[in-house]
């Protein structure tokens, strides 16, 4: 197993400081070790101090705990279909992007035709952020780290700071092929220019996605197709004004279109297969009496 402190008496943790964590939040060593992703064996040897676990491993522990009790305090609401369909939504979220956008629409959707989940929402928009997960050591958990703070700045502040990362991850990757090119003795396969494009059609890339989510909810295999579509001819006008590709090229144009149908069936068969099979998770036995919601005022969340 990678280690990412040293073993000594300075890096490692008492184990009874995560027995003393792990009884302060009620779990046992099995919830622990589902939590944390490993076998309940390692959280016994953890805590009888047969493997010393280092300072990475009880931040994880930690940040696990604090979230498990922040999700605890989250307001619920107790309406019937919520309940219902919460562990179907769950999965939903847990399965991928394009299901997760479909259990979001969802979820929209119904709250707003319900007071009870509306409020719910309201409350949530309003609490204080969750825990943040540790950041990972070195130059790779430095950066992450830095974008996720980037991503809590306000908008106006946002936007320069991700256009200002992208830039610099775009010339980094030009410096790279500029010195592979110097050492081969050939000349730079793209010019700054060409990596301005470049990093144009990737941010299009990603925005074509967005947009094509709602759609994808709906018409898998049409947003499948568009997605090819919207990719294939961007790249072709493109290599046509750098040279690249002959505009007129009647066999080319068709080939393109083949290619561009497939990848859009195979992307549209990728996204319907994300939908889960449809259960009804309903308890016949609740009544609609028992959709009464009782939704803790916000100063009794965290208290101090």
């Amino acid at each position: 197993m990678r280690r990412w402190y040293r073993r000594d008496d300075q890096a490692a943790v008492a184990p009874d400081d995560l027995r003393a964590m792990r009884e302060k939040a009620g779990w046992t060593p099995e919830r622990m070790a589902d939590e944390m992703g490993v076998l309940p064996v390692e959280v016994t040897a953890w805590e009888s101090g047969a493997i010393a676990a280092d300072l990475r491993q009880a931040a994880l522990i930690r940040w696990h705990i604090e979230q498990a009790e922040y999700e605890a305090r989250l307001p619920r609401s107790h309406c019937y279909w919520s309940r219902a369909n919460e562990a179907r939504l769950q999965r939903m979220w847990e399965q991928g992007l394009v299901s997760a956008a479909r259990a979001y629409d969802e979820m929209e959707a119904h709250a707003r035709e319900c007071g009870e989940c509306m409020y719910v929402k309201i409350l949530r928009r309003d609490m204080p952020p969750p825990p943040q997960p540790p950041a990972e050591p070195g130059f790779r958990g430095w950066m992450r780290s830095l974008r996720a703070r980037i991503g809590r700045l306000p908008v106006w502040l946002r936007l320069p700071l991700q256009t200002a990362d992208f830039a610099l991850h775009m010339a980094a990757v030009y410096m790279a092929l500029l010195l592979v090119s110097r050492i081969r003795g050939d000349a730079p396969s793209l010019s700054p220019t060409g990596m301005v494009v470049l990093g144009a059609f990737i941010l299009w890339i990603g925005r074509l996605g967005k947009r094509l989510l709602p759609l994808a909810a709906r018409r898998p295999y049409l947003a499948g197709q568009l997605f090819a579509a919207g990719i294939a001819l961007p790249a072709i006008l493109l290599a046509g004004l750098l040279g690249e590709w002959n505009l007129g090229s009647a066999e080319g144009w068709v080939g393109v279109g083949v290619m561009s149908l497939f990848a859009g069936g195979v992307a549209g068969h990728w996204v319907a297969k994300e939908e889960p099979e449809h259960e009804t998770n309903a308890d016949p036995s609740w009544d609609e009496e028992e959709r009464v919601v009782e939704i803790p005022q916000q100063a009794h969340w965290f208290k101090p």
